[in-house]
C-alpha cells in the first residue's frame, strides 16, 4: 500500500486524509524492544547492549580494580568487558566472582583472562567473555589487574554507571603492585571503561563457553576518549613511579606520573 515503509515490523495505516501513520508490531525481532523468546543470537539488535562509565580527565593509576555489575529487572549475558589501560605493554589479568567484591575473598576468584599485551599507551582493551550468565536480581563481582597499571578517576558516585537493566559499582582499586595485595580503603573510584551486555528474554542460544578466550582483541579502539589531561605523558616510561602515598590527594594532579 501507499503506507508500507518497507519495515517488517511496522504496520502502515492510511487514514481518510491519506495521511500515513505507523505503528510497530509486537514479537518482531527490530522493534526495538527485547521481547519474549529473543537473545543476543536471535536477535542482537533489539537485545544487545553497552554501558559506560565515566571517563577520567585526571586520572588514578591504579594497580587493580574491583567492581560490581547488578542485573534489576531481566535476566542478563555479559559478553564483554572494556577497560583503560595506562601504560600500553603490561600484563592483564581479569578475574571474577559470585556476589559483590565486598564478600570475596582472594580464593574466591576465578581467573578468566590472562594475557601480555604490547599496544598504545591509553588504550582501550577489550576481552570478549562468551555469555557469562546473571540472573535478574543477582550480583557478580569483577578484578581486573595490570602490571603497568590500569586508569581510575576519583568518581565514587552510587551507581557509578546504570540503565534499566543493569547497575556498575564504584570501584574498590589497589595501588600495591602484587596481584592479591592489599585494597585502598580511603574512598572508592571510577573504573575506567564499559560493559557489552544482552538481556536474554528465553528462546535458543549458544551455549556459553566455561569462560572466555583469553585472549583480547588485537586491536584496541582507535577513538578513545580524549586524553585524561590537557597535557597528559603521551609516553609513560615503561617502569611508572612508586606507589602512590597510601592515602591519595582528594584532587589528583592534572599530569599522572
Amino acid at each position: 500500500s501507499q503506507c508500507d515503509d518497507g519495515n517488517l515490523c511496522t504496520i502502515g495505516i492510511c487514514d481518510v486524509a491519506g495521511t500515513c501513520t505507523s505503528v510497530m508490531r509486537d514479537g518482531c525481532c527490530g522493534n526495538g524492544v527485547c521481547e519474549a523468546g529473543e537473545n543476543r543470537n536471535n536477535c542482537s539488535q533489539d537485545c544487545t547492549f553497552t554501558l559506560s562509565t565515566p571517563a577520567c580527565s585526571s586520572c588514578y593509576i591504579p594497580y587493580g580494580v574491583q567492581f560490581d555489575l547488578q542485573a534489576t529487572i531481566n535476566d542478563l549475558d555479559i559478553s564483554k568487558l572494556s577497560f583503560r589501560i595506562y601504560n600500553g605493554n603490561t600484563n592483564i589479568k581479569v578475574y571474577t566472582a559470585a556476589g559483590s567484591y565486598k564478600d570475596a575473598e582472594a580464593g574466591d576468584w576465578t581467573l578468566i583472562a590472562s594475557e601480555s599485551i604490547a599496544t598504545s599507551n591509553w588504550a582501550y582493551i577489550t576481552y570478549e567473555l562468551g555469555d557469562i550468565p546473571l540472573p535478574a536480581g543477582s550480583t557478580r563481582s569483577f578484578y581486573i589487574t595490570s602490571t603497568e597499571r590500569l586508569t581510575a578517576s576519583g568518581d565514587s558516585t552510587t551507581p557509578l554507571a546504570a540503565d534499566e537493566n543493569i547497575l556498575i559499582s564504584p570501584t574498590l582499586v589497589s595501588f600495591d603492585s602484587s596481584e592479591f595485595g592489599s585494597m585502598y580503603s580511603g574512598s572508592l573510584f571510577g573504573w575506567g571503561g564499559r560493559v557489552e551486555y544482552s538481556v536474554n528474554k528465553g528462546g535458543a542460544s549458544q551455549a556459553p563457553t566455561p569462560f572466555p578466550t583469553k585472549t583480547p582483541t588485537k586491536t584496541p579502539t582507535k577513538t578513545p576518549t580524549r586524553a585524561p589531561t590537557s597535557n597528559p605523558t603521551t609516553s609513560p616510561s615503561a617502569s611508572p613511579s612508586q606507589p602512590p602515598s597510601a592515602s591519595p590527594s582528594n584532587s589528583p594532579s592534572s599530569s599522572p606520573s
